[in-house]
């Protein structure tokens, strides 16, 4: 009956859980997020508590864990992955869920493709190790429709071609196998852009789940409307993909940046909040802003 669906969906839609993005700087260096040190992450955990957010998402930046090395002889950065293991045990302490994002060190990209995928196996086992039983979803590259994963490079759309989205696959395989042989327990997700909101972007996310999707638990939407007018493609681009791959949604990043040439906050404060009533609808597994602290 019709209020049966109604009760069904508001049950639904109270299940969404909520986190935010942020990032560490566990190295110390300066550039886009200098200022978010080991203990601004941990002040941020701590405001997500106290505001009942369940997740918090963060990268694990390469370039911090291991810079030089072989397939089998990776160099690892301690005192950086120290850090990070500092960081995600501390969340975790908090009640966090945790969603890690990572991908292979910039040192592999010009390896052969075999050797590529050895550094990747060797790299995410030993992150699995550092970081056992503190992962709920595992999010191996990021928005790999835009990016080259080999390096985060802008991705031409005639890159995203067949050869490229195999090599990907066989790589993201080869990642949730090692991170598995240490450790059963995360969920994977992979992610794709979602920005410009329109169909050309939608057939993109189709051509990139129509290869990667099997090999994952949870389809990663990135939903950047450009305005108000692209707010209420919203739920139907959610519900349309989760069901043309038969596999649950979450939104890993959503948000409308500040500043000079950006949104207002008000204008923020307003789409934000009508953005996040159509993507509740569509039923995702959670939403998670981007992001929560401010960068330099």
């Amino acid at each position: 009956s019709k209020s049966q669906d109604i009760r069904q969906q508001a049950s639904g839609i109270e299940s969404i859980e909520y986190g935010y993005n942020t990032h560490l700087n566990a190295t110390g260096g300066t550039g886009y997020w200098e200022n978010l040190t080991l203990e601004v992450f941990k002040r941020t955990v701590d405001d997500l508590v106290t505001n009942k957010q369940q997740w918090i998402r963060l990268n694990v930046a390469p370039w911090e864990s291991a810079t030089s090395g072989t397939p089998t002889n990776i160099s690892w950065n301690e005192s950086g992955l120290q850090k990070y293991s500092e960081a995600i045990s501390y969340a975790k302490s908090k009640g966090l869920k945790i969603y890690i994002v990572t991908s292979t060190p910039d040192f592999a990209n010009s390896f052969s493709t075999q050797d590529y995928i050895t550094t990747t196996t060797n790299y995410h086992k030993e992150l699995a190790t550092r970081f056992k039983d503190s992962i709920s979803i595992w999010q191996v590259f990021n928005e790999s429709d835009i990016h080259n994963f080999k390096g985060y490079a802008t991705l031409g759309e005639s890159e995203m071609n067949n050869a490229y989205l195999t090599d990907l696959k066989n790589n993201i395989v080869s990642a949730k196998s090692a991170i598995k042989s240490v450790d059963p327990t995360p969920q994977f997700a992979s992610n794709v852009s979602g920005y410009p909101m329109e169909q050309k972007t939608f057939d993109r996310w189709d051509a990139y789940f129509g290869v990667i999707a099997s090999e994952i638990d949870l389809l990663g939407l990135d939903i950047y409307p450009r305005s108000e007018a692209d707010i209420p493609i919203i739920k139907s681009s959610i519900i349309g993909v989760a069901s043309k791959f038969g596999k649950p949604t979450i939104i890993a990043e959503t948000g409308f940046p500040t500043g000079p040439g950006r949104f207002s906050e008000a204008e923020q404060a307003s789409l934000l909040s009508k953005t996040l009533d159509q993507a509740r609808l569509a039923l995702p597994k959670a939403i998670i802003y981007y992001q929560y602290s401010d960068t330099i």
